[in-house]
């Protein structure tokens, strides 16, 4: 990686595993924009849901996925309570979220032509550098990052922090549907999880927020990991 080319530092793990604060942590301390790409899958699930579309309507999803407005707020440094995404300029306010729709999110995300769609989509945010997170940022969708992560942790540990990010968006669920949630989307999703073989891997159960960020930190100022010397405003976004 040369001094002009902006870092792209990927972190990818099943749902639940901190994907998300360690993303924010070194998009801040780098200077780039957060990309949660799940959440475009997430999105578009919503999007779909809202038509009235299940996963038999693979043909209507894909053309949906290459059609809809889907904006991403990619401030690393964004206030609790701020928009994360936006469809055709709506917030869902947490509708993606809903763990009552992991047997379709996983459906839409194995759709071929949704994945090739989302795909450029994805990849565009890289140019100006990112902290990407999801499950084949490293394998597939920046195969060329300096620094790929990848996260482990209990499902115990992941059930726990799922409920505690709904805790604090004020709403209450069910321990038994977050626990079918991690269960069904880890069975759905396996094939489209992947782990670089040269990634970093951190075990989030035995690492404390704060050392999981040290050693990510780290690991990425030895792979060369710099900010832009002209850091950009991070990018709020893309169409599809």
């Amino acid at each position: 990686m040369t001094d002009h080319t902006p870092p792209i530092i990927t972190i990818d793990g099943p749902s639940g595993s901190g994907k998300s604060t360690l993303g924010r942590a070194l998009a801040t301390r780098y200077g780039l924009q957060f990309v949660d790409t799940g959440l475009l899958y997430r999105g578009l699930t919503v999007a779909a849901l809202h038509k009235g579309l299940g996963a038999e309507d693979a043909e209507a999803i894909a053309e949906l996925a290459r059609t809809a407005h889907l904006e991403l707020n990619t401030d690393p440094t964004k206030l609790p309570g701020t928009w994360d995404l936006r469809i055709n300029g709506w917030d869902p306010h947490g509708e993606e979220r809903d763990p009552s729709h992991a047997r379709l999110l996983s459906e839409v995300s194995a759709i071929p032509a949704v994945r090739t769609a989302l795909l450029a989509v994805q990849r565009a945010f890289g140019l100006a550098g990112c902290v990407a997170v999801g499950r084949d940022c490293g394998m597939v969708i920046f195969p060329e990052a300096c620094a790929k992560i990848y996260l482990e942790a209990s499902d115990a540990i992941r059930r726990h922090r799922r409920a505690s990010q709904f805790e604090e968006q004020g709403t209450s669920v069910d321990p038994s549907l977050l626990s079918r949630e991690i269960t069904e989307r880890d069975r759905l999703d396996a094939p489209r999880t992947f782990r670089d073989p040269d990634a970093c891997v951190i075990n989030t159960d035995l690492n404390d927020i704060s050392e999981m960020i040290r050693i990510a930190a780290q690991y990425c100022d030895d792979m060369g990991c710099t900010a832009p010397q002209c850091p950009s405003q991070p990018r709020r976004e893309e169409r599809v």
